[in-house]
């Protein structure tokens, strides 16, 4: 799978990436697939040099502190809907 479709199907099945200084994803439950997770791992580099970049920017423009900046840098990224502030009930959890 390549990069931009593993983000398009993270966005379709609603699954969200969280960086709490370990690359993690927060899904309804069911949504993460092995084929799914295999991409996520493929692909980790790469969501987390893009995670690196929006943190970077973030400190820049909004003068967030880094901490701050890396946690945030995942929602503002790659979800275009409002992050919840925890995982719902029922719902997966997992790192790649």
């Amino acid at each position: 799978m390549r990069y931009q479709q593993l983000l398009t199907e993270l966005h379709s099945r609603r699954i969200r990436l969280v960086f709490d200084g370990e690359l993690k994803y927060v899904a309804p439950k069911g949504a993460v697939t092995p084929q799914l997770l295999a991409a996520l791992k493929e692909h980790k580099p790469d969501l987390l040099h893009d995670f690196r970049e929006r943190a970077a920017i973030m400190m820049a423009d909004a003068r967030l502190p880094p901490y701050e900046a890396l946690r945030l840098a995942p929602s503002c990224a790659f979800t275009p809907y409002p992050p919840p502030c925890r995982a719902r009930a029922g719902g997966d959890e997992g790192e790649p």
